[in-house]
Parts: structure tokens; C-alpha cells; sequence
């Protein structure tokens, strides 16, 4: 997903992950297909500039790199 893309996202939108995020990651960082989005934020140290807090399937929050996510 592209910056401009990605800073239309607003919480609450649900967003597909990119296969391979789930296809590399251990279990605990798996992500539901679509992912709701918690939280939209500008970082300034991400390959796309915004970052997603989102919800594992475990229950665990972290931010992930919008790149990471189908446009």
C-alpha cells in the first residue's frame, strides 16, 4: 500500500493483510483476514511513512508498516 492509500485508511476500516505477512510469521503475529484497523498514524521511520496499529489473532496490538497491507 502506498502512503497516499494509506493515510485514507481510518480506524475502525477493515484491510486485507498481504499473504506474506502471515505466511512468515510465528504464531502469536498472525492476522485475521480483513484486519480492523485501530489506529492510523505519520512515522516518519517506516518504509511507508504510516503505520497501522492492528490486533493479532492472539488479542496482541502492535503497529505495523502499511506496506504490509493490500491497497
Amino acid at each position: 500500500m502506498t502512503k497516499a492509500k494509506a493515510l485514507q485508511v481510518k480506524p475502525g476500516d477493515m484491510i486485507v493483510p498481504n499473504s506474506l505477512w502471515n505466511e512468515t510469521s510465528g504464531r502469536e503475529r498472525k492476522l485475521v483476514v480483513p484486519t480492523k484497523v485501530l489506529e492510523v498514524r505519520e512515522s516518519h521511520g517506516c518504509q511507508t511513512g504510516v503505520m497501522f496499529r492492528v490486533r493479532f489473532r492472539s488479542g496482541t496490538e502492535a503497529e505495523l508498516d502499511a506496506s504490509w497491507f493490500d491497497s
